[in-house]
């Protein structure tokens, strides 16, 4: 049998790059990057088979504190060295 497995290629799905110029202030961040919030939730919820509406400003507010992290571990990244 000369069967030749063949890889199935997905693009890969990339996080937004958000603007984090108003960081500190959980309202102002959400405005800022609504396009992107909603454009990321769009595409997550079409690979979870989710995109009820209600659930969307948890979905923000979870994505501000992805970004708070990352910014505090960066934080503590520079402080080791």
């Amino acid at each position: 049998m000369n069967a030749a497995r063949i890889p199935i290629v997905e693009p890969a799905i990339a996080r937004p790059s958000y603007d984090n110029t108003f960081l500190g202030y959980e309202a102002d961040w959400i405005n800022a990057n609504m396009v992107d919030l909603l454009s990321w939730w769009d595409t997550c919820g079409q690979h979870d088979g989710m995109t009820d509406p209600k659930e969307f400003p948890s979905f923000a507010r979870s994505q501000h504190d992805l970004e708070l992290t990352r910014r505090d571990d960066y934080r503590r990244t520079l402080r080791q060295y």
